[in-house]
């Protein structure tokens, strides 16, 4: 497989991670206050929770990416160079990468890192996941305690026999 390809997979890796983390958050957001039950699927949540706090834990500690690093040493040090790419690499990598003008401007990223990993620690809190060690309330039934069944039972009498003469 050619460096262009292997870089291309990268980048398409990479854009398919921030469309995960991005898109799931905006989705978590519209869809979750209306009760959408995968909202609140734990897995779900807890790996779009652990994927931003990774980003964002690499951006606290000044760490470079490992896919930007493994997309830039593949395209020989120049990330931007994408002339022989396909279109879907190309894309992705125009969406991926800003040139900032100045070094002083790198402190926004980092900002919107940390910023978008707390809003994603809140939403946890505010449309929170669906606990799998929660036991869910048992409903009544064969099972259920002897004086539950028979004041079911009574409930379900007509009238006419629950009335004592």
């Amino acid at each position: 497989m050619s460096n262009i390809v292997k870089a291309d997979v990268v980048v398409i890796v990479h854009a398919l991670f921030v469309a995960f983390v991005v898109l799931g958050q905006f989705l978590i957001m519209i869809f979750g206050p209306w009760g959408f039950r995968w909202t609140r699927n734990f897995t779900f949540r807890a790996i779009h929770l652990a994927a931003i706090a990774f980003v964002a834990g690499e951006a606290v500690a000044g760490v470079e990416c490992p896919l930007t690093v493994w997309e830039r040493d593949y395209r020989d040090g120049n990330i931007r160079d994408v002339g022989q790419s396909c279109l879907v690499a190309r894309l992705a990598n125009r969406a991926l990468w800003y040139e900032v003008a100045r070094p002083d401007q790198q402190v926004w990223f980092l900002r919107g890192h940390v910023t978008f990993a707390v809003l994603v620690l809140v939403t946890f809190y505010l449309v929170p996941p669906r606990w799998p060690w929660k036991k869910k309330r048992a409903l009544p039934g064969p099972a259920a305690a002897p004086a539950e069944q028979a004041g079911a039972e009574q409930a379900n009498r007509p009238l006419s026999q629950s009335i004592s003469r």
